[in-house]
């Protein structure tokens, strides 16, 4: 929608209309996708809701708009004279708000994205949410904002509920998950956090590594058909141990320094030839805790699944979070300019630096 303001009072109705018209004509609208609220219409016109409301009425007269009970209005597909292309103006970024100030996750993936955003003239919003779900009381102003159809597309950068996302495809706002694996059919950008852990048995098999600590994050993230990362790297390490080659210990931490720092002073024990940390903000919490024992690891193949800080040790194998941002809006963008796209799943590869080889 365009959010310049209409500067002559006699006019707002006349004008809106007029407006309305050339938009629908134009094909910016996707038929089979509502419309924003009045209420949206109306703080992006600068007029009152009831101006909307009096100008959707004649609109919906003259054959340009009509209404689907509880599901908002819907331009007419015959009113539609040239195929435009669709411009986002307005994204949302939803994620948890339970991370700590110093974790690396959402950094470089925010960055990219904002990156992007700019050189489109996209506005960004980004909303760290309470708990779990933009459907729960303590997100009402978001999940308003959303059903308004205030946002033209959402990246999904924490698992949220599946409620919330039969919730978002039920409004038909494309939307994008870049976040942990959900078991539905819906768009996603995956890390391939199965292939890290392949790259991270290869080093530790080179390196005859037999003992290792393997640091990761929350295992209670699981919920209905929701997969964590944690979940997965812990699946991946048991599979590729089918032989017994290796003994694993998991040590399940919170994303935080203090919880990394006091699950290490409780499990971490001497004996261990190899480490592998989920993320950097773990790493930092247990090598301090380690530290901190006076236990001597200088011998021991540490490995980080890093996000941004590639030097916490030795061996890094770097997620691509930069380039999940960068997939996840193009994807995005895909859809809301198609109404679809012909590959709804993206596969990011992480790779080896430092002294891996």
């Amino acid at each position: 929608m365009h959010t310049e303001v209409i500067k002559n009072p006699e006019k707002i109705s006349s004008q809106i209309i007029d407006r309305f018209k050339q938009e629908i004509e134009s094909g910016i609208y996707l038929p089979d996708v509502p419309l924003p609220s009045y209420a949206s219409l109306a703080q992006s016109y600068a007029v009152s809701k009831s101006t909307v409301f009096e100008a959707f009425n004649v609109l919906s007269r003259e054959g340009y708009l009509f209404t689907k009970q509880g599901k908002g209005a819907f331009i007419n597909p015959e009113k539609i004279k040239k195929k435009s292309k669709r411009k986002m103006q307005d994204v949302a970024y939803i994620a948890f708000n339970v991370f700590s100030t110093n974790d690396n996750q959402f950094i470089p993936q925010l960055e990219e994205i904002n990156t992007i955003a700019q050189k489109k003239r996209v506005n960004l919003h980004i909303h760290f949410i309470h708990g779990m779900s933009v459907l729960s009381p303590e997100n009402s102003l978001l999940k308003r904002q959303i059903g308004e159809n205030q946002y033209q597309g959402l990246i999904i950068a924490s698992p949220l509920e599946l409620e919330d996302i039969k919730w978002f495809s039920s409004l038909h706002i494309p939307f994008v998950l870049a976040t942990c694996r959900y078991n539905v059919s819906v768009p996603r950008v995956l890390m391939d956090h199965v292939y890290a852990v392949r790259l991270a048995v290869k080093i530790f098999t080179d390196r005859r590594v037999k003992k290792i600590a393997v640091f990761t994050g929350p295992m209670t993230w699981k919920r209905n058909r929701i997969v964590p990362y944690s979940n997965e790297i812990t699946d991946a390490f048991e599979k590729l141990n089918d032989n017994g080659a290796f003994i694993f210990d998991f040590i399940p931490c919170e994303y935080s320094y203090l919880d990394a720092k006091k699950k290490t002073f409780e499990k971490f024990r001497p004996g261990y030839d190899g480490i592998f940390f989920q993320t950097d903000i773990i790493a930092k919490g247990a090598l301090a805790a380690i530290k901190e024992m006076d236990l001597d690891i200088s011998e021991t193949v540490c490995i980080n699944y890093c996000d941004l800080e590639d030097y916490i040790t030795p061996i890094n194998i770097k997620k691509p979070v930069a380039e999940l941002g960068r997939h996840a809006f193009e994807l995005l963008e895909t859809i809301y300019i198609n109404g679809k796209s012909e590959d709804n799943l993206v596969l990011l590869k992480p790779k080896i630096l430092g002294d891996g080889g």
